[in-house]
């Protein structure tokens, strides 16, 4: 085993990776300094290599989760960034369906709860900083890619959004959500 690996195996802080079958593991982490993106909400840290951590995965650190960006082999182990999760959500999916008569049924469907993602209310500092943004976004989230969200879908965090875009380029695991109120 690495120099890095008995460390945190030593002196690691344990931690779980949020999976269908949870892993077990140790972690270091720090707020990120050499990153490009630094503040309150961004990490960085150690893991161990067996984990095979990978981006989107949600990493629990005693009561705190963290939703992983970036994930490179360094020292032998798996060095991470990621982002402090601030949001549990919802998402639904309006569905059309028929019945057994023949008669339309539409409704709004649970397609994922629970969800753990990072959450930021776009601002006019933020609109001059990205200017991508949609001219109706209230709000971004940054979500698992695994969840699968469309656009159209209701996300409910605090009310009712609408998803108008959805990102699952800029960063391989996590979706970028673009959310304006919604109306319907």
């Amino acid at each position: 085993m690495s120099y890095a690996g008995n460390f945190l195996k030593a002196a690691g802080y344990p931690c779980t990776i949020l999976r269908e079958v949870p892993v077990e593991s140790y972690v270091s982490r720090r707020k990120a300094s050499r990153s490009i993106q630094k503040g309150e909400f961004f990490w960085e840290g150690l893991i161990l290599a067996d984990t095979g951590l990978e981006s989107g995965d949600i990493l629990q650190v005693g009561d705190d989760k963290f939703l992983v960006h970036y994930v490179y082999a360094i020292s032998g182990e798996l060095a991470w960034n990621a982002v402090k999760t601030n949001v549990t959500l919802e998402v639904k999916r309006f569905v059309e369906t028929v019945d057994d008569e023949g008669n339309f049924i539409q409704d709004w469907q649970t397609i994922a709860s629970g969800i753990t993602g990072f959450g930021e209310v776009v601002t006019a500092a933020l609109r001059q900083a990205d200017p991508g943004l949609l001219s109706s976004t209230k709000l971004i989230l940054q979500i698992p890619k695994s969840y699968n969200v469309q656009q159209m879908d209701r996300v409910i965090v605090n009310g009712n959004y609408q998803v108008d875009s959805v990102d699952d380029i800029l960063i391989q695991g996590v979706a970028r959500l673009q959310l304006s109120e919604d109306l319907r």
